[in-house]
């Protein structure tokens, strides 16, 4: 029966609160259907939906998470939660608003912080390794800055719905009186924890929202049953394909090199040309991929520009190229790259970064859904889905989690 529906707006964010679930052997299940139909005789507790509205226009993005919400209150699904980004990207104002209007009390509760990455919320200010949001590199993303700290700006620019800072200490009666979002304070795990207590008590878990630090949570707090031991297959070839353009990824990914990974880096021509891997010259290069994934023990392919003579910059401007158009492309090549390295028999583990990049991925594969497994490192999820008859294993990891060894840390774990 299913207690809890999240959702989520981007797949590895779907991925990586899922598997708080998972690592305790609750069953959860990861679709890409907005329009899911929800069963309540099926087997999983959690239901996960990656609604896939973290670059939509605004209102499209509220008329997504109201109508998914609306249909999983329909379906007596008691527990609502709303994933948000941990460093509040996205359409932050108006899904919290959607959250909002669709809720019986007309209040949603969040609770932003995730400590446990160092992800703290202090008078209202989102804080990351002690630095104000607006001033981390996330402040600095080309696609998506976030240009505010203050929690209840950034939902200003999207939402006039009410906000409301609420410390801990004040969170039993006065939040009965307070219509609107509710912004919760916390720098520890224990004060999520004690969060999370006097909203169970209060019978305010229904409608709610947070990232996968609240979420981490929820499992005891909802008395959820444990079924299973989570394993995984253990391989000695390790693959990488980076479509993040996050600093900390771009570490990762130098250091592994530095450590033993051969590295592969496209072109423009091959990340940004929709049409290059029709060419013969693309097909050619894709043959010379494939042959350095089998005779190679570790491997990344890398996106990013690594000298002063590959300028991505220079080739979106002569193109005349939008941020959308270098989104989905970026994502639409490097598919296809992952694609025929499956379909050519690798036999190893792959690690995908960049949410765009998985789901584009798992929606060309025309794969529904996946199981996440277990959470190898934090931030990094290992999940499974079914593709041509055959059971595959992925890992997934969000742009700025982890420190600049992670890459190798995994294969330790991972490897046979």
């Amino acid at each position: 029966m299913i207690r809890l529906l999240i959702i989520a707006d981007d797949f590895t964010g779907a991925l990586d609160t899922a598997v708080k679930f998972s690592n305790k052997g609750i069953k959860v299940k990861v679709t890409l259907e907005r329009k899911y139909e929800f069963v309540q005789t099926e087997d999983e507790e959690v239901i996960v939906i990656d609604a896939d509205t973290r670059h939509l226009d605004k209102n499209v993005a509220y008329t997504i998470i109201f109508d998914i919400v609306q249909r999983a209150k329909k379906a007596s699904i008691n527990y609502i939660y709303k994933k948000t980004d941990s460093a509040l990207r996205g359409n932050i104002g108006s899904e919290l608003s959607a959250m909002v209007d669709v809720s019986d009390k007309k209040r949603i509760i969040f609770v932003p912080a995730f400590p446990q990455m160092n992800r703290v919320v202090k008078n209202g200010i989102l804080y990351i390794d002690e630095i104000e949001v607006h001033n981390s590199i996330f402040g600095k993303d080309p696609f998506e800055p976030v240009r505010h700290s203050y929690i209840p700006e950034i939902i200003k620019e999207q939402s006039s719905v009410n906000t409301t800072i609420l410390p801990i200490k004040e969170t039993k009666e006065k939040i009965k009186n307070i219509s609107g979002i509710v912004i919760y304070d916390a720098c520890t795990i224990e004060e999520l924890k004690k969060i999370g207590a006097e909203l169970n008590q209060s019978n305010e878990l229904q409608i709610m929202a947070g990232c996968a630090g609240f979420a981490e949570i929820l499992p005891d707090l909802l008395c959820m049953t444990t079924r299973h031991n989570p394993s995984f297959q253990k391989y000695e070839k390790f693959l990488v394909v980076c479509g993040s353009i996050n600093p900390i990824t771009k570490q990762q990914i130098e250091y592994a090199q530095r450590d033993g990974f051969y590295k592969i880096v496209l072109t423009n021509e091959q990340k940004l040309n929709k049409l290059y891997w029709m060419t013969q010259e693309g097909k050619t290069y894709l043959e010379n991929i494939m042959d350095c994934c089998k005779s190679k023990t570790y491997c990344t392919i890398d996106t990013n520009d690594t000298s002063e003579k590959q300028n991505s910059m220079d080739y979106i401007k002569e193109h005349n190229l939008s941020l959308e158009e270098v989104r989905s492309t970026i994502a639409d090549n490097l598919t296809e790259v992952i694609k025929k390295i499956l379909l050519a028999g690798y036999q190893g583990n792959i690690l995908i970064t960049g949410g765009d990049i998985l789901h584009c991925f798992i929606n060309k594969l025309n794969v529904k859904e996946l199981i996440p497994i277990i959470e190898i490192e934090p931030g990094v999820v290992l999940s499974i889905f079914e593709w041509n008859k055959k059971t595959y294993q992925i890992m997934s990891k969000s742009g700025g989690f982890g420190g600049e060894n992670l890459i190798s840390e995994l294969v330790k774990k991972t490897k046979l």
